[in-house]
């Protein structure tokens, strides 16, 4: 495990030992089907993490772990759903809701759309502000200003279609930053 990832092991430790201690058995089954799911996801993605994959096999993998994302965030929404006069449950829910999501949302956003579309238009970072950028704009630093962005969506609209351009949308505070986020 990363040394980042140490930290949410035991605030979830300490959550699911809580909830699972003062609810039913089909409770208890129910958070312990979802921690599995959850520690398998947690495994996985250290194990791709520690891998050194060429982008498009990194993809595709990142595509799988996404499911399983997908899959722990369905299983606790379940189990949200069906305990839902548990306040033990909903606080467990919370908290795997807080650690999950950013991470769900990173992995949609890499196995994405935009992020295909940008792979086949071979717009790398270090060429995606000269595509966008009009001539006499001022630069922005390594952010996407408003005009370049609309430049670029624009763009992908044209070369990849509407959902690429949907996904960079939604994703737009990652896309604008992107730039920001390769070169560190």
């Amino acid at each position: 495990m990363t040394s980042s990832s140490i930290p949410f092991s035991f605030l979830l430790f300490f959550a699911f030992l809580f909830a699972s201690s003062t609810g039913t058995r089909s409770q208890n089954d129910a958070i312990n089907e979802c921690q599995n799911k959850m520690l398998e996801f947690f495994k996985s993605d250290e194990q791709l993490k520690s891998r050194h994959l060429p982008p498009n096999v990194l993809n595709s993998e990142e595509r799988q772990l996404l499911q399983q994302c997908d899959s722990v965030s369905d299983c606790f929404e379940n189990l949200n759903v069906t305990f839902s006069s548990s306040r033990d449950v909903r606080g467990l829910v919370g908290v795997v809701r807080l650690l999950l999501k950013p991470k769900c949302d990173m992995l949609r956003f890499n196995s994405g759309k935009f992020l295909q579309c940008a792979e086949k238009m071979n717009l790398e970072t270090e060429n995606m502000k000269q595509r966008v950028a009009e001539p006499g704009d001022e630069s922005s630093g390594c952010k996407l200003t408003e005009k370049e962005f609309l430049n670029l969506f624009n763009l992908v609209m044209y070369e990849c279609g509407e959902g690429a351009a949907r996904d960079m949308k939604i994703n737009e505070a990652m896309v604008k930053n992107i730039l920001c986020i390769k070169n560190t």
